[in-house]
């Protein structure tokens, strides 16, 4: 079954340096406010912006969520007066902090909030000193939100559910994530500014509070932190070298010998091509995605092929599809999406409609559970039909992932990064590896091949 998790992080790991500057202005607020305002100052690293690194408004759905407040229901001053209430007891009041801005039709409902620019200036300039400083590598990290220092870092608890034991075990295997401290820090400055810069500067920070260790010939490693999502899949906390962009990746494995990528080749589309035909569905445009190259649907529509790729996921997973739309050139684009999508529309939505049959389902304890290929189960009507989609599929996608790290003690070699649909390893995964995760699970549409990081 899933885990409820707060929407806001427990702890924001900071480096000393930004700790000390951060701790007057922390060291008078409550928890509760501390809590709120650690996580939007690393949220604003992460989603940087010019003019005030502006949050959106997903971050503000997560604290009404937090204080228990409905979506698009909460209003400024539910928030700010349970800060407000302390005012009386300290001389500077939290709007020297913090403040929200709302830009909805309904008056009150927040939907944005910012960081004081100056006190958000100052933590983005002392994490980016920090993190581009080699003598700080090594160095304790503290936690804003508590203002305590850590010594060891933490690692994430797995679940116990037996659904679990694959992922545990696969996030257990990697001891080590080798990376070129040099290399991340030149690409941080040739993007310097940007988007990309922030949220790969957020990415460093994680890495960074696992205390790297150096191995020589310029490199470091890590061991990565993972979390769980209910379908199975790891990431990493505090993004790492998971999240961050694929020219940080790039970076990051600069001189690191016999290094590996691998990606499930057109995973989302095999994975629902082999699942809707295991239900005896059967589409020609599912056909057609699975042997066309993306090129031929993306010209189709008048898009970059790397928008089409995000267009199809979205498509496929039920969610951000509205947004992607908005990126077609023309209302002809939409329209022939819109038929070239018909078909498969409504067969996706057979297929939901069917693994929410209760009659295919076990009962327990007075809810029916939806199993996906690691075991995990979810109950009917704790996540929407779209959801229970993701968790099919990413858990096949998953199952196959872990059963080939699995094998890398016996196949001779070694993976240091899991990326959701693809590894990153040093040694070949050879050829008698990868037909045996087939054999051992069945998922004969996948296909794991070698790419380079681009």
């Amino acid at each position: 079954m899933s885990r409820k998790q707060s929407p806001l992080s427990e702890s924001v790991l900071v480096p000393e340096s930004t700790h000390k500057l951060m701790d007057a202005t922390f060291a008078n607020l409550k928890p509760a406010t501390r809590k709120f305002l650690a996580n939007l100052l690393d949220h604003a690293l992460r989603h940087g912006r010019d003019e005030g690194l502006r949050v959106a408004s997903d971050f503000t759905r997560n604290i009404q969520k937090e204080y228990g407040c409905a979506d698009y229901g909460h209003k400024d001053y539910d928030i700010i007066s349970s800060m407000h209430s302390y005012r009386s007891q300290r001389q500077r009041s939290v709007e020297e902090y913090l403040w929200s801005f709302s830009d909805s039709a309904v008056k009150g409902q927040a939907t944005e909030y910012f960081a004081a620019s100056d006190l958000l200036s100052q933590y983005v300039t002392s994490i980016t000193a920090a993190l581009c400083d080699e003598e700080e590598v090594g160095k304790p990290y503290y936690d804003l939100v508590t203002g305590k220092r850590i010594d060891k870092p933490a690692r994430e608890r797995a679940p116990q559910d037996a659904g679990y034991a694959m992922p545990r075990k696969a996030a257990n295997s990697i001891k080590r994530r080798v990376f070129n401290y040099e290399a991340i820090l030149q690409h941080l400055e040739s993007v310097k500014g940007t988007a990309k810069c922030y949220n790969d500067l957020w990415c460093l920070k994680a890495v960074l509070a696992r205390r790297p260790k150096e191995v020589g010939g310029g490199l470091y490693s890590y061991k990565p932190n993972y979390r769980y999502a209910y379908t199975g899949r790891l990431y990493e906390v505090g993004g790492g070298l998971q999240s961050c962009s694929r020219l940080m990746k790039q970076a990051s494995v600069l001189g690191v010998s016999e290094v590996h990528n691998y990606d499930l080749e057109n995973s989302q589309v095999r994975l629902l091509h082999h699942e809707l035909a295991s239900h005896g569905i059967t589409n020609p445009l599912l056909d057609e995605l699975m042997v066309k190259d993306k090129a031929y649907f993306a010209n189709r529509l008048g898009i970059p092929v790397s928008e089409w790729k995000e267009l199809l996921l979205a498509f496929i997973f039920g969610e951000g599809e509205e947004k992607q739309l908005q990126r077609l050139p023309t209302e002809q684009s939409i329209h022939a999406y819109e038929e070239m999508t018909a078909s498969l529309r409504k067969d996706m939505r057979k297929w939901r409609r069917r693994i929410s049959n209760k009659k295919n389902l076990k009962k327990y304890r007075g809810k029916y559970l939806v199993k996906n290929a690691l075991g995990l189960t979810e109950a009917l009507g704790d996540k929407s039909s779209v959801q229970l989609a993701a968790f099919i599929l990413q858990g096949m996608e998953s199952y196959f992932i872990y059963t080939v790290m699995s094998l890398a003690n016996d196949y001779g070699f070694e993976v240091i990064s899991c990326e959701h649909d693809g590894l990153l390893t040093i040694g070949e995964i050879p050829q008698e590896a990868i037909d045996y995760a087939i054999a051992e699970t069945a998922l004969t549409c996948c296909n794991l091949v070698e790419k380079e990081i681009v």
